[in-house]
C-alpha cells in the first residue's frame, strides 16, 4: 500500500496543476478558464467559496482567500441534517466545503484557533453522517458518503477515514460497474432520472480517483477484469453523441449536453488521467467547465495537462 500523504494544496489539484496552469494562461483552454474569473460571479454561497478558493490558490489574490476563509467560518453547520441519514445535498455541501477548505487553510484569515475549530466540527459532522447512515442507503448517496470520507481524510489528517473511502471505491469497480460500463444500482429503478443518477455516481469515483492518487493511493490504475473508472465514464461519453440510444429513462431521451455542463468538470480530470479517443469533442463544446461541487474550475487545473498525465 502506498504511504497516505495529504498534500493540503487542494483537494483535486497539486502544486505542480497550479505551476502548469500558469505556464499555459495564454493558450487555450487554459485562457479562457482564466477568463471567467473576470465573467463568473458566484450564484450562491459554495460556488463564491470555490470560486475565491481558486483565485487565492491559483492568482495569489489574498483578497478573495479572505473572503473564502471568513465564509467558511461563518459557515452555519446546523444547516448540515446530522440527525438522520445525510442527503445526498448534505453529502455534497460539505464536500464543496472541505474543497474551498483545503484551498485557504493557511490563509492568515484562518488563524490556528479558527482552523482547529472549524476542523473539529467538520470531524462531529462526517462522524455524525456515518453514524446515521443506512445499510440500505440510495446507492448514489452511498458512493457520494464514499467520497466524502475519503475527502474527510485528507483535510483531518484521517487514514482511516481515507481508507474507507478507498474501499468504497474500489467496490464499485469491483463489484458495480459491469464490463460495458453502465452501473445496475444507479441506473435501474431511476426513472426518468437514469442518467443523470449515473453521471453523478461516474463524478464522484473520478473524483476519488484523483484525491485518492493525489494523496497516495494511485486509484487511476486499480482495475479489476478489464474494468475500471474510465470503463464507467466512457460509457457515458457515448450518448454525449447518441442521446437517444439511451434505454433507461422511461423512454425519455436525457439532456445529455445539460447534464454533462452542469456536472462534467470530472471530464478535464479524466482526460487529464487517461485522454479517451472519444472526449475531444465533447471537450471542445462545453469547455470551460465550472463545477462547484465536481472540482470546480477543472478546466483552469486540469486542462493543461499533457496526455500522458501528470506522474507519468
Amino acid at each position: 500500500m502506498t504511504a497516505f500523504q495529504p498534500q493540503h494544496t487542494g483537494l483535486y489539484f497539486s502544486a505542480e496543476h497550479i505551476q502548469q496552469a500558469l505556464r499555459r494562461k495564454e493558450r487555450p483552454p487554459v485562457k479562457e478558464a482564466w477568463a471567467l474569473f473576470d465573467n463568473l460571479p458566484p450564484q450562491d454561497i459554495f460556488s463564491g467559496l470555490i470560486l475565491n478558493g481558486t483565485r487565492c490558490r491559483f492568482a495569489g489574490d489574498l483578497e478573495a482567500g479572505r473572503v473564502a476563509a471568513t465564509g467558511l467560518q461563518a459557515w452555519d453547520w446546523r444547516s448540515v441534517g446530522t440527525e438522520q441519514a445525510a442527503s445526498w445535498d448534505d453529502l455534497v455541501a460539505t464536500v464543496i466545503l472541505m474543497h474551498a477548505f483545503e484551498m485557504v487553510r493557511d490563509h492568515p484569515a484562518f488563524n490556528d484557533t479558527a482552523r482547529h475549530d472549524w476542523l473539529a466540527r467538520l470531524a462531529e459532522v462526517v462522524a455524525a453522517m456515518n453514524d446515521n447512515a443506512l445499510e440500505d442507503v440510495d446507492y448514489v448517496e452511498r458512493i457520494w458518503l464514499g467520497l466524502l470520507n475519503m475527502v474527510a481524510g485528507v483535510v483531518l489528517d484521517g487514514e482511516d477515514a481515507f481508507q474507507r473511502g478507498v474501499e468504497t471505491y474500489r467496490r464499485a469497480v469491483r463489484e458495480d460497474i459491469t464490463p460495458d460500463g453502465y452501473i445496475t444500482q444507479a441506473v435501474q429503478g431511476g426513472g426518468d432520472t437514469a442518467f443523470l443518477r449515473q453521471l453523478l455516481v461516474v463524478k464522484a469515483l473520478v473524483l476519488m480517483a484523483e484525491v485518492g492518487t493525489l494523496a497516495g493511493e494511485d486509484l487511476w490504475q486499480y482495475t479489476v477484469r478489464g474494468v475500471s473508472v474510465t470503463t464507467a465514464a466512457v460509457y457515458l461519453n457515448y450518448y454525449y453523441y447518441f442521446p437517444d440510444k439511451w434505454r433507461w429513462d422511461d423512454g425519455k431521451v436525457p439532456d445529455v449536453s445539460g447534464l454533462l455542463r452542469q456536472h462534467g468538470g470530472y471530464l478535464e480530470i479524466l482526460n487529464s488521467r487517461v485522454h479517451p479517443k472519444d472526449i475531444e469533442t465533447i471537450l471542445y463544446d462545453l469547455r470551460p467547465f465550472f463545477d462547484v461541487s465536481g472540482g470546480g474550475l477543472t478546466t483552469l487545473t486540469h486542462g493543461a495537462a499533457q496526455r500522458r498525465g501528470w506522474f507519468g
